[in-house]
């Protein structure tokens, strides 16, 4: 039993961190490419995340999930492809913000190219805001792949999962609640702690910023 808790617990974590890159790779470069050029760009990617933001996010993984199966590897990619806008909003806002100041014109004048600015300049000024909400979505996702797995969406048999685990002792739960009480306490425990340590995060950047 413990064997598996511990099993599970770096099952999602799998899925957990790649997810997260992935959301960090898409909304960071949407994200800074919109509020960096304006415009047009702008528009559509805004556009874009309204679009996403109007569609639940689980009701999109369990339609595209039964689409194509379940996997590992499906799920992060879906949850990855899905779950961008918050990094989008927070890189753009950024970017929005810096895109008239000295240290990111001045480099134009000299004949520096978007890219080199956008790398050297605006990454680095947006990165404190997204260590806050980068174990604040590990948090999310973990949940979101207990769900679908409690659902007989996410990993499949024999593969342990917390969420698994927990559909699983339903059956036992009058005679054997510790088969459902434990797997939820470690998802309980592993979300309530990575919550935790954002919000711990948002504290030592608002002391900072004073």
């Amino acid at each position: 039993m413990l064997s598996r808790l511990a099993v599970a617990g770096r099952v999602s974590l799998s899925i957990a961190v790649p997810a997260v890159a992935l959301n960090l790779l898409i909304g960071v470069t949407l994200g800074l490419v919109a509020g960096y050029f304006g415009g047009r760009l702008d528009t559509v990617i805004s556009a874009l995340s309204d679009i996403q933001l109007a569609i639940p996010i689980m009701l999109l993984l369990i339609a595209i999930v039964s689409a194509i199966g379940p996997s590992i590897l499906t799920l992060i990619v879906v949850i990855g492809v899905a779950n961008w806008v918050g990094y989008a909003r927070v890189a753009r806002a950024t970017a929005w913000s810096l895109r008239e100041r000295e240290f990111i014109w001045a480099p134009k004048t000299h004949g520096a190219t978007h890219g080199w600015i956008l790398r050297k300049h605006l990454v680095p000024n947006v990165v404190p805001a997204l260590a806050v909400l980068v174990p604040f979505d590990l948090g999310v996702i973990v949940l979101l792949e207990a769900a679908l797995s409690f659902l007989g969406l996410g990993i499949q048999a024999p593969t342990p999962s917390w969420g698994g685990m927990i559909e699983e002792g339903q059956t036992y739960l009058r005679d054997s609640p510790v088969i459902t009480i434990l797997p939820g306490l470690m998802l309980f425990m592993l979300v309530a702690g990575l919550q935790f340590m954002s919000q711990r995060l948002t504290g030592v950047q608002s002391q900072k910023a004073e």
